[in-house]
């Protein structure tokens, strides 16, 4: 397979041949484990134990088993690389899947029919009758051998989407030359190409990224990116970070808007800037974010009449803590704008939680080294932790990290 796949006019077939055979010798080394699984001398393991036998040596299952690894094999060669990768990785995890569900329910119907069918009309099944072996046994082996056979296979057809995953993942993305490796070299992508990934994996439903360090074509540079990593249905921000004029926020606004689609733009001029913030939110035609910097609830209820800003984001640490942090979300919900964190995700969960007009968390982990139980992330959810804030330092890291 590696010299085919090495060479162009052959690079299709080696890739679809280093496929198959992992994923066939992974089936029958997972098949021979199940085999000692069911070793024990019981009636519905030896029932298991046939049924298994009978997957190998039928033809129906043998067509099953053989179509879906090449299918896990041969669909990743069909992906347009014209395409971008958000697309392709898409599409193989759609029909990768789907297809070897698909797969394995045909061949659980199919399969659990026939291996009853066929001792019928063989008349096996009067011998295995006249055996120690009751019907319920019979039943229950029969049962249990159809689920450690689709166990195995799932298990084989997790690898193959796994592997191609991978494969595909380490492909160029669009406006790389090589994995990891930006034609722009000033660009300095690969970096966040990295956390974007583990963000999409995370289970993310949103990824903020920070721009304005230079000029608007490496805006657009990093916005296209981080889309291309993330897909499309993956709600995307950018934070200017304080760092324009409001002439240059609203034209490069624009110019961004014009190309892609943005949940919000974060702080595009100073925070203290109010008339600035107005002037752009009143000609962005995007939702603008702001508040991470509001130092108390007058300072947040000042830029709320002011009109700065569609969302407010609190920090907890600044709107002075839970009384703060209440009294402001309810200023912002007088004004119908939706509320988001900004980082210590460890309280902020907990007050967010509280707010009726919440938005999004802000999840920045910074404090974990330090915790003997941090947060975790599950689907791109986190549950606040207690009593209190939750958070329990490690001692022995605390001390590690002492100034």
């Amino acid at each position: 397979g590696w010299p085919l796949a090495a060479i162009d006019a052959t690079g299709a077939l080696g890739r679809i041949i280093l496929g198959i055979v992992p994923l066939s010798i992974a089936f029958l080394l997972l098949l021979q484990l199940a085999r000692l699984a069911l070793g024990a001398p019981h009636p519905v393991f030896a029932v298991a134990r046939n049924l298994l036998q009978e997957a190998v040596r039928m033809k129906i299952s043998v067509v099953f088993i053989v179509m879906m690894i090449i299918m896990l094999a041969v669909i990743p060669t069909l992906l347009s690389p014209e395409q971008p990768l958000r697309y392709r990785v898409q599409q193989w995890l759609q029909y990768g899947t789907g297809l070897t569900f698909l797969v394995l329910a045909l061949m659980t119907v199919f399969f659990a029919t026939a291996t009853v069918t066929y001792e019928q009309r063989d008349r096996i099944i009067w011998q295995t009758m006249t055996k120690p072996v009751k019907a319920w046994h019979f039943l229950a082996g029969k049962w249990v051998g159809i689920l450690v056979l689709n166990a195995v296979l799932l298990a084989v057809s997790s690898m193959g989407v796994f592997q191609v995953t991978e494969y595909l993942r380490r492909l160029p993305a669009q406006g790389e030359v090589y994995y990891y490796m930006p034609e722009n070299q000033s660009i300095g992508i690969t970096q966040d190409r990295d956390a974007l990934e583990n963000s999409v994996r995370m289970g993310f439903g949103a990824i903020k990224i920070k721009i304005g360090g230079g000029p608007v074509q490496k805006d657009l540079a990093a916005v296209a990116f981080a889309r291309d990593v993330i897909g499309p249905d993956r709600g995307l921000m950018v934070d200017y970070n304080q760092s324009l004029s409001a002439p240059e926020a609203r034209r490069r606004i624009a110019i961004l808007t014009d190309r892609h689609r943005l949940d919000w733009v974060e702080e595009p001029v100073g925070a203290e800037d109010f008339e600035g913030h107005r002037s752009v939110r009143r000609f962005a035609g995007v939702p603008i974010q702001s508040g991470e910097n509001w130092w108390m609830p007058d300072d947040a209820a000042r830029a709320m009449a002011a009109g700065i800003s569609d969302y407010a984001m609190l920090d907890i640490m600044k709107i002075g803590g839970v009384t703060g942090w209440m009294q402001a979300a309810a200023i912002a919900a007088a004004h119908s704008m939706p509320v988001s964190s900004h980082i210590f995700v460890e309280a902020s969960a907990h007050v967010l939680a509280a707010t009726p007009n919440r938005h999004l968390l802000e999840h920045l982990d910074k404090a974990s080294p330090l915790l003997a139980d941090p947060v975790e992330v599950m689907e791109g959810s986190i549950t606040p932790k207690g009593p209190g804030f939750g958070m329990n330092w490690d001692e022995k890291a605390v001390a590690r990290y002492a100034a």
